[in-house]
């Protein structure tokens, strides 16, 4: 049969090895008009989806960033609506507000009848809890505070005790030492709560340009250095402002002699009576008679 054929158009799809892309061969009489895009490489398929899918995450991302604008509009709403309250505002509710220093301030805060100090912070935030039957201002980054028992130590700014309950006075840090006493008696001790000077104490005077210090102890007085070095041990029931000659005097059971500029005697307590030395002289009184 020599008629030919009408043409026709046959399509088979044979899929390719491993899951990839599809190959389509079309089949065709010359001549044939074919719709247009009636051949497509198959890698166009992908590109299609690959614009299909950044579309896709490109509203995604817009989404999830338009989001994230709202959420941090809100929070800056909200940080100014917080940073507007003063701290007189955020402190109105307390007893008492003592000064900042370190970053701190002392607050009474007093709930059924009962008065607890804790800290805030410089904008008026509480950062230690209200629980101290006392507290002072903070000094060297320490505060001495009291346990409602009524011992008192000290805590850093973040409220952990840096040296334990067991002072019946404590005064604030000053070049890293602090007056404290244990009963009646008075010492000193470091930020790390280490003995500088015992409590042994019942008076302690101001130190002079030397930094000497006279210190009474059981009714008798004495000299130390700040660093708790005795100079001159508890002996004497008096003892004097040093002379134009940088010489001491002292008295011991009624009798009278100097300590020099070292605090070692030069002049023993055996006189009853001395005065004080000019041009190089004291009189004395020596077996009832005035000397020089």
């Amino acid at each position: 049969n020599t008629a030919e054929k009408p043409a026709t158009v046959s399509s088979r799809l044979r899929p390719r090895k491993n899951n990839q892309a599809i190959s389509i061969y079309k089949k065709f009489v010359p001549g044939t008009v074919l719709p247009p895009g009636f051949f497509r490489r198959p890698c166009d398929t992908g590109v299609k989806l690959a614009e299909l899918g950044g579309k896709k995450l490109s509203l995604h991302v817009k989404y999830k960033t338009e989001a994230m604008k709202r959420l941090l509009f809100f929070l800056t709403v909200a940080m100014f609506v917080s940073c507007g309250r003063t701290f007189e505002q955020r402190t109105a509710k307390y007893a008492e507000v003592g000064s900042v220093n370190d970053n701190r301030a002392a607050v009474l805060d007093i709930n059924e009848g009962v008065g607890r100090w804790g800290y805030v912070d410089g904008t008026g935030r509480l950062v230690i809890e209200c629980r101290y039957a006392d507290a002072r201002s903070f000094d060297d980054g320490l505060a001495a505070v009291q346990e409602p028992e009524g011992l008192w130590g000290y805590i850093d700014t973040a409220g952990r005790a840096v040296v334990a309950p067991q002072f019946t006075v404590a005064g604030a840090f000053d070049d890293g030492m602090a007056w404290v006493q244990s009963g009646e008696l008075w010492g000193r001790i470091d930020k790390t709560g280490k003995t500088i000077i015992p409590c042994l104490y019942s008076e302690i005077g101001e130190p002079d340009e030397r930094g000497w210090m006279r210190v009474l102890r059981d009714g008798t007085w004495g000299i130390l250095r700040q660093d708790g070095e005795v100079i001159v041990p508890c002996a004497y029931n008096l003892i004097g402002e040093p002379n134009a000659y940088g010489l001491i005097p002292v008295t011991s059971d009624g009798k009278h002699g100097f300590l020099g500029a070292d605090g070692r005697e030069v002049l023993p307590c055996f006189f009853s009576y001395i005065s004080d030395f000019k041009d190089g002289y004291a009189r004395t009184n020596y077996g009832g008679s005035m000397v020089l």
